[in-house]
């Protein structure tokens, strides 16, 4: 399996490097768009002590991708020029995780950023990346074809306190969460239905299996299965009743899906139930892009199951 090794930035957004970027970006937003972008930003932006332009490079340092932080009002920044070339997965969610850290160190407490909806791959990314839309801001306001989105770094501080790790599958914390998840699966569903592992299936080598924690607290667990080189499985995602609400489903799918990037899968898919029991399940699923589908890999058609998936 070929997984692309990286490192990111921060770098001089004058460099012939970063200016060879920024008009591939350009010329990417303007064929999706029919905007290039360059009217939303000035170089001299990015000249601001709280200001930040960073670059991906590959093990050879070569670029892949860049972004960039600059001042918008008081302690938000506005995130600009993203870019990812093709066929780099992973680069652009390196990119932004980078920015978000330099963001919390200049001392902000909100990223925000536009977008227009045409850019669907856009939406879905920052989506996926805990961003949520909100009402248009400045010199967006009124224009119908931008999407505006925000995140609150104080939120993402508290998710990212938690600490997501490969699990043997041996501590009785995650034995007893997983027996909890089995027992809820025969509750809800007929056996013949039931799809969810057990320790034994959960330790397969075709499986990676990890979980979260926030000091010693188990807060939930998620599985891939590699069903071949290009497509994985979500399995046994889970989280602890006292931890529900508090983004660590979210922050195991964005893990995840950073992992599946990494081993170059085109997709993703899971199983699910359509019974209330799966609504939040199904919903934050679909916030992630997941889209319903057919049966795959060796499922059949089952009035007890739903199948979702997304490209990666």
């Amino acid at each position: 399996m070929h997984v692309m090794t990286y490192s990111v930035a921060a770098e001089s957004s004058r460099s012939p490097d970063a200016t060879t970027l920024m008009q591939a970006l350009s010329q990417r937003l303007a064929a999706i768009t029919g905007d290039s972008g360059n009217t939303s930003y000035q170089l001299d932006d990015l000249d601001d002590r709280r200001a930040c332009f960073a670059v991906a490079r590959d093990a050879a340092g070569r670029p892949l991708g860049c972004g960039a932080l600059r001042p918008l009002e008081g302690n938000i920044a506005e995130l600009k020029r993203m870019y990812a070339q093709e066929n780099s997965a992973g680069v652009g969610t390196a990119v932004l995780a980078y920015l978000e850290r330099q963001a919390q160190v200049l001392g902000y407490g909100a990223i925000r950023l536009e977008t227009r909806r045409v850019n669907e791959r856009a939406v879905a990314f920052y989506l996926d990346k805990g961003y949520r839309v909100i009402p248009n801001y400045g010199r967006y306001v009124g224009n119908e074809r931008a999407v505006c989105f925000e995140k609150r770094l104080n939120d993402m501080n508290k998710v990212q306190d938690m600490d997501i790790r490969i699990d043997d599958l041996r501590s009785p914390e995650i034995i007893g969460l997983l027996e909890e998840h089995l027992a809820d699966m025969y509750r809800v569903s007929p056996p013949e239905s039931v799809h969810a592992l057990d320790l034994d299936g959960l330790r397969r080598p075709e499986i990676t299996f990890w979980s979260i924690w926030e000091g010693e607290q188990l807060a939930g667990c998620i599985a891939l299965k590699e069903l071949d080189a290009q497509h994985g499985e979500i399995k046994s995602m889970r989280t602890a009743s006292s931890f529900r609400g508090k983004g660590a489903g979210k922050r195991l799918l964005q893990h995840l899906l950073a992992e599946a990037a990494r081993r170059d899968y085109r997709r993703l898919s899971l199983e699910t139930g359509p019974q209330a029991f799966f609504e939040p399940a199904r919903t934050l699923y679909a916030r992630f892009g997941f889209e319903s589908c057919g049966p795959f890999a060796d499922y059949w058609d089952d009035p007890f199951s739903v199948f979702m998936t997304r490209a990666v």
